[in-house]
C-alpha cells in the first residue's frame, strides 16, 4: 500500500496513524471573573479545557506550542479581572506538569513591549520555569 500523497486530496482522520507529535493551542485568556457575555463559570470552563489539553500531553509526552494571549490581562491584581494568586498559581501547577512553549500575544506584553516582560503575569511564568 502506498502512502497518501498531497496530490491525493485532503487526509480523513481515520486515515491518521500514529500519535500525535505536538499540541498547538492559542488564546486561552486566562482571568479570574467573567467575561460580560459569559453565563457559565468562565475561570473554571478554562481551567477544564488546560487541564484536558495536558491529558493528551501528558499521554503523548508531547509539547504545548501556545501562540500567546494565555492571559487575558497582562498585570497581577488583587481584586478585579486578570490574573489574581489563584488563577496564577492555578495555572502554574497545571502547566508545570509538560512542557509548554510561548509566542507572546497582544494581550500578553503591556504595551507590546518585550521590554516588559519581567514586569508582566507572562514574565512571572517564564521566570518561574513554567513556560
Amino acid at each position: 500500500m502506498r502512502k497518501k500523497r498531497i496530490s491525493d486530496g485532503p487526509l480523513k482522520i481515520s486515515e491518521h496513524i500514529g500519535a500525535p507529535s505536538f499540541i498547538f493551542a492559542a488564546d486561552d485568556h486566562i482571568r479570574n471573573g467573567n467575561p460580560e457575555c459569559r453565563m457559565d463559570d468562565y475561570p473554571e470552563t478554562i481551567f477544564k479545557k488546560l487541564e484536558f489539553r495536558n491529558k493528551i500531553a501528558m499521554k503523548y509526552n508531547i509539547p504545548i506550542f501556545h501562540a500567546g494571549d494565555i492571559g487575558d490581562k497582562n498585570y497581577f491584581v488583587k481584586d478585579g479581572i486578570g490574573w489574581n494568586a489563584d488563577v496564577y498559581n492555578r495555572f502554574l501547577d497545571i502547566i508545570k506538569k509538560v512542557k509548554m512553549y510561548c509566542v507572546m500575544g497582544n494581550h500578553d506584553l503591556k504595551n507590546h513591549d518585550i521590554n516588559n516582560l519581567h514586569s508582566s503575569a507572562l514574565g512571572g511564568l517564564v521566570e518561574t520555569g513554567g513556560i
